[in-house]
């Protein structure tokens, strides 16, 4: 008589040792996409009047939004010739697209800033091209 795997291991009905206790998940999180203009540059937390936000970030359209962007890919042309893309180049009211995760079902705190994951900066808005008059 031959034995299987799981009598082999000490079990002898045959359904082996389980998968162990459940392990601790993380809160679900939602991504949200935001768009909108610097209003100012502290440190490593950028606050940027959001203008435009995905069906996630639609509490946050005309409000004014704290984003910590220590761990944050940032995305920005070398504007002081630095020789470095960082957050020095990135100025009050350059157009911004950040990615950033919220906590899902909750009620979002404004007070507090949001980690972004992403800070896109396209730079400022282009000047309005002037009126021609040639009448």
């Amino acid at each position: 008589m031959r034995a299987t795997a799981a009598q082999a291991h000490g079990n002898p009905f045959g359904h082996g040792h389980g998968h162990g206790p459940a392990a601790l998940k993380a809160p679900r999180t939602a991504n949200v996409i935001v768009k909108g203009t610097v209003a100012s540059v502290d440190g490593s937390v950028v606050t940027v009047d959001v203008l435009r936000a995905d069906h996630h970030g639609r509490a946050l359209r005309g409000q004014q939004v704290q984003l910590d962007v220590a761990a944050a890919r940032v995305f920005v042309r070398d504007v002081n010739a630095d020789g470095t893309r960082d957050l020095g180049d990135v100025a009050a009211g350059d157009r911004v697209l950040a990615q950033l995760r919220v906590p899902r079902g909750a009620a979002l705190d404004l007070t507090q800033p949001f980690a972004a994951r992403r800070l896109l900066d396209v730079g400022p808005a282009p000047a309005p091209a002037p009126a021609n008059d040639d009448n």
